[in-house]
């Protein structure tokens, strides 16, 4: 059976097969198509109701397809680089210390070994982790100002290195890691990831009730997530 979902305002099919098993399964392949094995006598109610609980999860999923058929973002000397939404150029000096420079639209990476471009990125990723702290608790705290009904939580949020998600949260520790890659991304877009996971705090799945306190403390949050998946992705 197929049935239409929508997914960044394309239609999508999506393929039901009824099969001898006890639970809903659901997959993507590779070329992007959507496939959900469920037990037989399930209604399609049911189904439908399933695949709207898990349509960030397909969303991501097909993003993550469609980015890795382009090309991720690498250092070069002379290359590019985005911090915080803005291009710099990528310069790489020898040096008997390790350090980064911001000047003017230039990044600057003082390296003890400017031919290894390994170890030049260890000290990007370094003080990108540094950086990026500062940024996102700054954007925490700005964005929790206007966030009345979630102040009572003492959050902590830290900076993570991951490879599929922009943030995660915690409820119960009341702890939020967020990519630190997402300091590529320009202000706007660290605040979108910030909210939303600040909203987990309270809505830990993504049922209704979450993309309703999105649209209440987020404006054109699905914009943002769109621009965010499709100019950033190639920084995982």
């Amino acid at each position: 059976m197929k049935r239409k979902l929508i997914i960044d305002d394309l239609e999508r099919d999506v393929d039901i097969q009824w099969k001898n098993i006890k639970n809903i399964i659901l997959k993507i392949k590779d070329d992007g198509t959507i496939v959900i094995s469920a037990p037989k006598g399930v209604l399609i109610q049911r189904i439908n109701l399933f695949l709207e609980e898990h349509i960030e999860w397909i969303e991501n999923r097909i993003s993550v397809i469609e980015r890795n058929k382009k090309k991720k973002w690498q250092l070069e000397n002379g290359g590019t680089i985005r911090i915080l939404g803005i291009d710099y150029k990528v310069n790489i000096f020898a040096s008997d210390e390790n350090f980064i420079k911001l000047n003017m639209n230039q990044f600057d990476i003082y390296t003890k070994k400017s031919e290894n471009l390994d170890y030049s990125m260890k000290i990007v990723d370094k003080w990108i982790r540094n950086e990026s702290a500062k940024v996102f608790q700054e954007s925490f705290e700005s964005t929790i100002q206007n966030m009345i009904s979630y102040k009572k939580y003492k959050i902590d949020i830290k900076p993570r290195k991951m490879s599929k998600r922009w943030g995660t949260c915690y409820p119960q520790k009341a702890v939020i890691h967020l990519n630190s890659k997402l300091f590529h991304a320009p202000k706007e877009l660290i605040d979108y990831v910030v909210i939303h996971e600040i909203i987990h705090l309270k809505v830990p799945n993504h049922s209704e009730k979450f993309y309703s306190e999105m649209e209440i403390y987020c404006e054109n949050w699905k914009e943002k997530r769109k621009k965010l998946n499709s100019e950033y992705y190639g920084y995982l």
